[in-house]
């Protein structure tokens, strides 16, 4: 609910591990991400996440994921 407040409902999230393999992908940005890849919870660790809100504009941080 944050991210559409910041960027609308319309756009990509991407969110990756700190290797930078892609964990999670969804063009609907009122889905959230549980935390886990394939049905298993992935560890605690730093996560890296990329918004394209559909404008052009893009945001890339990071986040900590903690069990």
């Amino acid at each position: 609910k944050l991210l559409q407040n910041d960027c609308g409902s319309t756009g990509e999230l991407r969110i990756y591990d700190r290797y930078g393999k892609l964990m999670f992908q969804t063009n609907d940005l009122g889905k959230s991400w549980d935390g886990t890849l394939g049905g298993k919870p992935l560890p605690s660790s730093d996560y890296w996440y990329q918004i394209n809100d559909g404008n052009g504009q893009l945001v890339t941080n990071h986040f900590a994921l903690k069990r």
